[in-house]
C-alpha cells in the first residue's frame, strides 16, 4: 500500500491511500502496511485555528493537525527503536523549500538507520 499526506492536493493516482493531517499518517503507518509514503509539509489550518485567528493571522501549519516534517520524526524514532519497523520507501512533495530541506534531511537520516540495521552501514 502507498500512503499520500496531503490537504489540498490530489492523489496522483488510485493506487495512493490519501490523509489529510500527520495523526492520520502516523496511524496508518503504525499499521506496518505501508511500502511507499509521500509527504507535504504545510497542512491547512483546522476549524479550531480558523476560530482563533483572523485573516493573513492564521497560520499555514496547523499545530492541530501536525505536519509532514512531524510524520518523518516520528518514524524515524520507530526505525531507530524497533528493527523490525518496516522502512517504506519515501518521498517528499512539499512546495515549503525550507522544510522540504528539514524533511530530506529526516529521510535521509531514516534511510542510513536502515542501511545500519541491515548490516550496510
Amino acid at each position: 500500500m502507498r500512503l499520500w499526506l496531503d490537504d489540498m492536493r490530489s492523489v496522483p493516482d488510485d493506487s495512493w491511500h490519501r490523509v489529510w493531517t500527520a495523526l492520520q499518517a502516523i496511524e496508518c503507518l503504525s499499521k506496518r502496511a505501508y511500502t511507499e509514503a509521500s509527504f507535504d509539509h504545510d497542512l491547512r489550518a483546522c476549524k479550531q485555528c480558523l476560530a482563533d485567528y483572523d485573516g493573513d493571522d492564521i497560520p499555514s501549519d496547523c499545530p492541530h493537525n501536525g505536519n509532514g516534517y512531524q510524520v518523518l520524526c516520528w518514524l524515524e524514532e520507530q526505525v531507530a527503536t524497533d528493527p523490525t519497523f518496516p522502512v517504506p520507501t519515501l518521498h517528499v512533495h512539499t512546495d515549503n523549500a525550507s522544510a522540504r530541506q528539514r524533511m530530506l534531511l529526516a529521510v535521509r537520516s531514516i534511510e542510513r538507520i536502515r542501511q545500519q540495521r541491515e548490516g550496510g552501514g
